[in-house]
């Protein structure tokens, strides 16, 4: 895996050179037909598990990347817009019927007030340097019976590991330097500054609600300890029949009951915009 953010700290005009170049960011290139990891694809599941039981009429799939959940709404029959920064990345997504692709900015979002029944922000909040704005404009174009489906790391047991105490970084670039040596592949590598905010979900609410949101409820995603070479593993294992279809029930189950509910690779929020008092 190349090391996308390759820059520290990039400002806004160097991310989206990063998020346009597949050499730099190549994951979301490579899943614009399927999530290779078991955990986006739970990820995935529990996002549209939650549209479903709402039933909305406009959909904006906030920061869509390869656009599959986008497509996949779509596909069901909900009109969906899907939102990106990256152009070059929304230019290879296949057109869908009952889909349409912008590009444009989080934090300024061209679309009037109350113009959405669902917005879908996952997996982007960290990903942004100054995330208030983000948040206030997801609230601004969120109507006022709508609902948001926010998620995001979760710091005890994904960032910690490798953003901050750095244990598990250093082993593996200590075994990477010795794979390069003998001309074989690295086994995982990591990003300067792939997330900006390394949060529990509770600091993470906090911050929700600051900026214009009111959770109504919030749950796990992907309950598992994380360490960086697990996600290779659990491409063999849940390849076992039924294995991944197991784990979705239980995980659908005890994701929204502690300590389950904070053990998730990922955190989801449902919101709606906070009443005007």
């Amino acid at each position: 895996m190349v090391n996308e953010f390759d820059v520290e700290n990039p400002d806004k005009e160097e991310l989206k050179k990063i998020y346009n170049d597949k050499n730099r960011y190549p994951w979301t290139y490579g899943q614009l037909e399927v999530y290779e990891d078991y955990c986006d694809r739970y990820r995935m599941h529990a996002i549209m598990q939650e549209v479903e039981k709402f039933g909305p009429s406009t959909i904006l799939d906030n920061g869509c990347g390869s656009a599959l959940i986008s497509r996949s709404l779509a596909k069901k029959g909900y009109h969906v817009t899907g939102l990106d920064f990256s152009d070059a990345l929304l230019n290879l997504v296949p057109k869908t019927d009952n889909l349409s692709l912008v590009v444009g900015d989080s934090d300024k979002l061209a679309f009037e007030d109350n113009s959405f029944d669902c917005v879908i922000c996952s997996e982007v909040l960290e990903h942004i340097k100054e995330n208030s704005s983000a948040i206030k404009e997801i609230s601004r174009i969120l109507d006022k019976d709508g609902y948001a489906i926010i998620t995001v790391p979760n710091w005890g047991c994904y960032d910690s590991l490798e953003g901050n105490f750095k244990f598990v970084t250093t082993a593996l670039n200590i075994l990477n330097y010795f794979l390069k040596r003998i001309s074989k592949k690295p086994i995982f590598e990591f990003g300067v500054n792939m997330h900006f905010h390394k949060m529990f979900p509770w600091q993470w609410k906090a911050v929700l609600v600051s900026n214009g949101l009111e959770v109504v409820r919030d749950r796990a995603v992907f309950i598992t300890p994380y360490f960086p070479m697990i996600k290779y593993l659990e491409r063999l294992i849940y390849r076992i029949p039924g294995l991944f279809a197991l784990k979705t029930a239980v995980d659908d189950i005890i994701s929204p009951i502690p300590p389950f509910k904070y053990l998730g690779l990922s955190h989801m929020f449902v919101c709606r915009k906070k009443p005007i008092s």
